[in-house]
């Protein structure tokens, strides 16, 4: 439910899940086509503030939302959409520094789906869903490598590096 109200925060929307209630309030300005909301969010038992930052272009939307726990620790979700490509980046924050981050990229084509985990600089996974089956490759600390899952009318075949077994069907 969403209403209009005049008092410091201009918009009210209440969400309820089962026995859950979170009122969310919140002012909406439009800047430089860019729509920033800023509010706080309310539980029964909480109150956390937020704001978030959704800019179109021609192509392109990018989304960011920022919780904030507390006054120094928040959690940053950004999500960039163009074409078939979709970016998220997932962050925690304290006093304004970035400590822990990861990147999940989805990129769909004709041929196949690529799914992109990014966790750090040393740990990164690649998962791709082709017609014939899927594969991963991963990257962590020094260790590299793939896994593929192939499917033939008569078998499965398996390819793990260059080691490769088939099991009939």
């Amino acid at each position: 439910e969403l209403y209009t109200i005049n008092e410091e925060y201009k918009y009210l929307m209440i969400v309820k899940n089962g026995s859950y209630e979170y009122k969310i309030l919140y002012n909406e300005i439009i800047e430089n086509e860019k729509n920033i909301i800023k509010g706080i969010i309310k539980t029964s038992i909480s109150e956390f503030k937020f704001i978030s930052e959704i800019n179109n272009l021609d192509d392109e939307c990018y989304v960011t939302i920022e919780l904030f726990v507390d006054e120094v620790n928040s959690f940053v979700l950004s999500q960039e959409i163009k074409n078939s490509e979709n970016v998220y980046n997932i962050s925690y924050k304290y006093n304004e520094n970035v400590l822990a981050s990861f990147i999940l990229k989805t990129i769909i084509t004709d041929d196949n789906k690529k799914v992109q985990l990014i966790i750090d600089e040393y740990t990164e996974f690649v998962f791709i869903k082709t017609v014939s089956g899927y594969s991963v490759d991963y990257k962590v600390f020094i260790l590299s490598g793939s896994f593929k899952i192939e499917e033939t009318e008569e078998q499965y075949i398996y390819t793990f590096n260059d080691f490769s077994f088939e099991i009939d069907k």
